[in-house]
């Protein structure tokens, strides 16, 4: 018996409530977007920030990595997404004036 698409199997995950497990799969199956998505709906942000940042959705990703506290990750993505006032903003949270 031939296992089923990534897919249908992350929507049979999905209407188990189990969106992390279904978004892990997603990722392994290249679908990045949709996981990254499930990721944040199971509350798992750094995984969503991650991927969010790997797809250059890099304004999205400053917002989950500041969420997380992950503070030079979030400066890193608002810089790469022209938002200077928010990246320094994040430098300064994360000690870094040098960065500021």
């Amino acid at each position: 018996m031939e296992e089923a698409p990534p897919e249908l199997q992350a929507d049979s995950l999905i209407a188990k409530g189990k969106n992390e497990e279904a978004a892990r799969l997603l990722v392994r199956a290249g679908q990045k977007e949709r996981a990254a998505s499930l990721f944040e709906s199971a509350g798992n942000l750094a995984a969503a920030a991650e991927l969010r940042s790997e797809l250059g959705d890099f304004e999205i990703a400053g917002n989950l990595f500041f969420k997380t506290e992950s503070f030079m990750a979030a400066a890193d993505c608002f810089r790469n997404a022209g938002l200077y006032a928010m990246a320094e903003n994040c430098f300064l949270k994360a000690g870094d004036e040098k960065n500021a």
